[in-house]
């Protein structure tokens, strides 16, 4: 077994959690990359994420090669391609991936300083101070209460 295996399984678990909890793509296509290179088992949830892509384009491949050539080409263009990656969510997943992945790891900074007796006011003060973020602790506390399900 390889010495990172525990640190490409944390990964792949974290990556799959978060894609099922967001729904995020790029977490998904994260977790496949990590866990398809490593050789490690894909999980369901994000093998069916990238079999919905692979049939989807493939939908496309089928047209191209079925189609008459005197009727035009048949094309997937950038847009439409991305379109295909994005599913059903109609922003950027890699742009939200990277805030939505700063808001976990702000939430439990935030959760590890009330955990040892913070008060959530304190605790958003304080990440804000020692990680420089450009949220203010008004928008660390609403963070925190959309993170927090604990109450």
């Amino acid at each position: 077994m390889n010495e990172h295996s525990e640190l490409f399984d944390s990964n792949i678990a974290s990556m799959t959690k978060f894609y099922e909890s967001t729904g995020n793509v790029a977490a998904a296509w994260c977790a496949f990359s990590i866990a398809f290179t490593h050789g490690r088992e894909i999980p369901d949830s994000i093998f069916r994420e990238i079999e919905r892509f692979a049939a989807e384009v493939a939908l496309t491949a089928e047209k191209a090669i079925t189609a008459e050539v005197d009727k035009g080409p048949v094309t997937l263009t950038p847009e439409e391609l991305g379109t295909i990656w994005r599913g059903k969510d109609k922003r950027d997943p890699v742009g939200r991936l990277q805030r939505e992945w700063r808001d976990y790891q702000l939430y439990w900074e935030m959760r590890n300083r009330v955990n040892r007796g913070s008060t959530v006011a304190e605790a958003a003060k304080a990440v804000r101070a020692m990680r420089g973020v450009a949220l203010s602790e008004r928008s660390l506390e609403n963070l925190w209460r959309r993170l927090d399900t604990d109450g």
